[in-house]
This record gives C-alpha cells, structure tokens and sequence, in this order.
C-alpha cells in the first residue's frame, strides 16, 4: 500500500546515502558489477511474522530472530558473498535515527554485508563475533551521532574479566555488540581513524591473532589498556 510503499522509497534512499560512509570505514563498497551482477536485496517485513518468514525462506530453514530487528544472510562460494538484508517492521514504527529506526538497523545490516564481502576466504582466515558486530555498531552508531560511552563500572568489569580480545565475546548479553563497538571506539581513541581503517583491511585477509601481529600490537596489553580507557572516560 502506500506507506509501505513510502518505506521502501526512504529505504531506498539511504541505502544509496550509506554506500560513501561505507566505502571511507571499511574501504570498498561492492556494487553489482563487484558481485557478478547481484545487486543487495532488502526485505520489508511488515509484520514480525512475515520477518520470520521472510528471513526462514532465505535460510531455506527455521529463522529464530531472538529479538532481532534487522537481519543479513549471507551465503558464501566460490562467486563471492550472496547477501540479503530484512528488517523487521518495529524499525518504522520509530524516528528514522532512533537506535531502533531503519536509518541505523540498515547501516549496521549494510555493513555485514560489505565485511563478508570485503573477507578473502581463500586464505586461511577467521575472525570473532566482536569484530564483525562491534564494527557494525560503530559505524551505525557514528553515523546516526548516538554513540554511549560506557558508564557502568559492572559492565567495564565485565569487559575486563570476560571479553578477552582472542575469543568471541560472551552472548548472554549480546556484549559483542556494545563491547565490540567500545573496542574499536578505544581504537579510534588511541590510534586513530586510520589505524581502525587498518585493522579491518588486514583482518580481511588473515586470522585475528595474525591481524594484531601485523599491526605490532600485544592483544593481552591492549585489553588492559582498553578497560584502563574505560574507566578513565567514564568518570570525565
């Protein structure tokens, strides 16, 4: 109908708006002749059971959403990275630049999209759920201008005990997400805009533990330094 309608024209739009801050963060946006003539498919749901539906039929199995609002599939051969992005209808019922509206969902779902494709998977690569999600956060969250500094001495502990820079992050409480975004903002602090630039082209083509010995840092001391960031931020 005609809101829906109205929608997929404002989708549209700023996914065309995204392809420039994309292509300065992670180095190159893949545009149809980049992916063997497929261009990105983006799903409306209107409903949240049409979200589910939406994102089970592109599985080709069960979608479990755990309460996502946007969601990016991706296949990966020896043609590239297939990917299609569905979001879920909460992100209309907000302000477009609301943490929840479809402006910085699609930011976030456009970037896993340009990571996976950016990623050389004929190397002997791998990388963590905090690098994908946290640099997803970071550059919706910077986009949008409603980045949160960490405040909460229970989670900068948390950070500090269990989100070690050489694993995943623990998932109970989706902290590959807040604490990934938090590391490549400590990043960005202490090395600079460059330097983020940096890590993401290098881990494009190795193993987390190569791209931090590359980048002539020391993983174990750079935890450290990032909760010493932390805490020294949150009481300015």
């Amino acid at each position: 109908d005609a809101t829906w309608h109205g929608y997929a024209q404002n989708v549209l739009k700023a996914a065309n708006e995204n392809i420039i801050p994309l292509t300065k963060l992670m180095g190159k946006y893949f545009f149809p002749n980049d992916a063997n003539g497929r261009k990105l498919p983006i799903y409306l749901a209107t409903s949240p059971t049409e979200y589910q539906q939406t994102a089970s039929a592109i599985l080709s199995k069960p979608y479990t959403d755990k309460g996502s609002i946007g969601v990016t599939i991706s296949q990966i051969g020896n043609a590239g990275c297939k990917a299609s992005i569905v979001l879920h209808p909460i992100c209309f019922s907000v302000k477009p630049r609301d943490p929840y509206g479809y402006v910085k969902v699609l930011m976030h779902e456009m970037n896993h999209y340009i990571f996976l494709s950016s990623i050389d998977f004929s190397k002997d690569i791998s990388f963590y759920n905090w690098e994908i999600e946290g640099i997803a956060d970071y550059c919706a969250k910077n986009y949008i201008q409603q980045w949160e500094k960490i405040n909460s001495s229970n989670r900068i502990e948390f950070i500090k005990e269990k989100c070690l820079l050489t694993n995943d992050f623990p998932e109970e409480n989706i902290s590959q997400y807040w604490a990934g975004e938090s590391f490549f903002h400590y990043l960005e602090y202490t090395y600079g805009d460059d330097f983020v630039k940096k890590f993401l082209q290098t881990a494009y083509t190795t193993k987390t533990e190569q791209t931090f010995s590359e980048l002539d840092i020391n993983p174990e001391k750079e935890h450290s330094a990032w909760v010493e960031y932390l805490y020294n931020d949150s009481i300015q």
